[in-house]
């Protein structure tokens, strides 16, 4: 309870002196007289808090702001009877000075985790395993799928392999496989 009149009090004199209120000074010298009655100084002035009045700021509100394009300007008389030159031409080709990203073919899929094994057998697809075969997440890559890994050679996706962006390449020995390992490699889908 002690504190709730101080704290309004603080914000009562911050509040008069933003609102450009004027500030009364206090009494610096207030002593007790000889008969226990305290005695002040005379009254001071009162002294405006500040020279000018505050104005808050202005802002645009949205109705002064036009955001239309400005309209073309009207055609003349002397315009109207020549026709425009840029009317029978063309539309401009864009300017060699801004660079236009070639587009990535589609059958580009990205980068891959490349690994491999040596099971032998039939895959999920039910052909063999062998040379040339590859294992890989049919959602991305899908059942049949002829596949290039850069740096390591073609395949054909005929098994089910992780999850993911990983594809799994046949090998005939765990000793290929190991030293093969794991590879991180462009695959390109042709066809």
């Amino acid at each position: 309870m002690g504190r709730v009149p101080r704290v309004a009090k603080i914000a009562t004199s911050i509040l008069l002196a933003f609102m450009g209120a004027t500030a009364i000074a206090q009494p610096a010298n207030v002593s007790e007289a000889e008969d226990g009655h305290y005695a002040s100084p005379a009254p001071r002035k009162a002294v405006p808090a500040f020279s000018q009045p505050v104005q808050p700021p202005t802002a645009a509100t949205a109705a002064e702001v036009d955001y239309r394009e400005p309209e073309p300007p009207k055609a003349t008389a002397k315009s109207a009877a020549k026709p425009s030159p840029t009317a029978t031409k063309p539309a401009a080709k864009p300017s060699p000075a801004t660079p236009v990203e070639p587009e990535k073919p589609s059958n580009d899929k990205g980068v891959f985790s490349i690994t491999c094994y040596t099971l032998g057998g039939n895959t999920s697809s039910g052909h063999p395993t062998g040379p040339g075969v590859a294992a890989a997440d049919w959602s991305i890559l899908p059942n049949g799928t002829k596949i290039s890994i850069e740096g390591v050679g073609e395949y054909t996706v005929r098994d089910r392999g992780p999850r993911g962006r990983t594809i799994d390449i046949w090998m005939s020995s765990l000793d290929e496989c190991r030293k093969f390992g794991r590879r991180s490699r462009s695959v390109t889908v042709v066809s």
